[in-house]
């Protein structure tokens, strides 16, 4: 049985999220856009862990362009949501990606 990663709430619109998928698959989803909608393209799409997990630390993104507050919200969301495929591998991704945006620990901030 596989878990997949759930939100609880639609981030976006079925068209919307298959664009999400496709861009992300593609290596050419913004940075901010992967941070606000990480859970929902993984429920969706549970094979592109390892390409979102690459993406998220890749030292050559600009993650300055994400708010804080995203990453909070993303972090809190990771942390929350029910069933969580490699839940501590996403936490550990958006803080490395956090840390390269120039921000602190997500831990603390996100409560």
């Amino acid at each position: 049985m596989t878990t997949k990663n759930t939100t609880t709430e639609p981030v976006t619109a079925p068209n919307e999220l298959e664009l999400l998928i496709e861009l992300t698959a593609k290596e050419q989803i913004g940075s901010a856009m992967l941070v606000r909608n990480v859970l929902a393209i993984l429920d969706e799409e549970p094979g592109l862990l390892v390409d979102t997990v690459l993406q998220l630390t890749d030292q050559n993104r600009d993650f300055g362009v994400v708010a804080l507050a995203d990453y909070r919200a993303a972090y809190r969301a990771v942390e929350e949501a029910p069933r969580v495929r490699a839940r501590q591998v996403l936490l550990c991704a958006l803080q490395q990606s956090a840390n390269l945006a120039g921000y602190g620990e997500l831990a603390d901030q996100a409560a």
